[in-house]
């Protein structure tokens, strides 16, 4: 069965201190947080959820994951009965989680953080230096690895910081994508990844565009191109028949002059037109097989 991740949205402070505050107990020193596992249904798959904190403080981050039963050493049938006590590892690319229980129908308990000095050398690679142990805590509460880590090496990226590695969790960001993005005018800036996967632009489009040639064009403009349903093989018609600028394009787009025209138009010896005066003439119902006044 293929495992769920269920994603909470990211929250980049973690302030523990308020457990007082809200009427809770503070948690002992050498405790990172507590943990709760539930079973919907006696099924196949368990709900792990773990909170960087006390459970019921608003300002806890809070993550829950999905893992098939018996995927994780000690999450198995036996351990959502009785009351023995129960030690499980959950093992991060940043670290390893060492879950201290016992077992119940929902078995639950505190647990530790124990991080992973390679990790820190890995994400060290790119700029990633000002880490403290709680956002080392949070790459791994949220599963950041060494993969998407890889992939903004090959991507050419050298200087950022943990919050925006958090960052391109949220999205759900992959490695495979990010070295599809890089060969985009850039590599594009995080603030653009970012954008790139809030609009759902997929790896197949950049490839569609870096093969039309278009690498460098702005993300703003590729964007914008995007959001129109543009296709990458018109603009690299355009581009090939002489004209060069994104607004020309767009304005082709929008009056549906088709590259079939462009190309007519061009081939003929046809006059020497602006994107406007081909939008008129394709206003006024000329079409391809249609003849072009000669040149002047």
């Amino acid at each position: 069965m293929t495992r769920k991740r269920s994603i909470c949205g990211p929250v980049f402070s973690v302030c523990l201190v308020l457990a007082g505050c809200a009427g809770l107990e503070p948690l002992p020193d050498g405790v990172d947080g507590v943990w709760e596992a539930r079973r919907p249904g006696g099924g196949d798959q368990i709900r792990l959820d773990m909170f960087m904190g006390p459970k019921g403080l608003r300002s806890t981050e809070h993550r829950h994951m999905w893992f098939d039963l018996g995927e994780v050493e000690g999450l198995d049938p036996t351990a959502f009965r009785g009351s023995e006590p129960l030690v499980v590892r959950l093992e991060r690319d940043a670290g390893t989680f060492v879950l201290e229980g016992t077992t119940r129908r929902r078995p639950r308990g505190s647990f530790r953080f124990e991080p992973s000095n390679e990790y820190l050398e890995r994400i060290a690679q790119i700029g990633v230096t000002d880490v403290d142990r709680d956002l080392l805590l949070l790459l791994a509460l949220h599963g950041v690895s060494e993969d998407l880590v890889d992939a903004l090496l090959a991507g050419g990226y050298r200087d950022t910081d943990a919050k925006n590695l958090l960052r391109l969790d949220s999205y759900g960001v992959r490695g495979d994508w990010i070295v599809s993005m890089s060969q985009l005018h850039g590599p594009p800036s995080f603030r653009d990844l970012i954008r790139l996967s809030r609009y759902g632009v997929g790896a197949h489009d950049a490839d569609a565009w870096v093969e039309a040639g278009l690498q460098d064009i702005p993300i703003e403009d590729l964007l914008r191109m995007y959001l129109h349903g543009f296709r990458a093989s018109d603009a690299a018609t355009y581009r090939n028949n002489g004209f060069d600028d994104v607004e020309s394009w767009l304005k082709f787009h929008r009056n549906g002059v088709s590259e079939e025209l462009i190309i007519a138009i061009v081939e003929s010896g046809g006059p020497e037109l602006d994107a406007s005066g081909v939008i008129g003439l394709h206003s006024q119902g000329v079409g391809p097989a249609e003849s072009v006044p000669p040149r002047a």
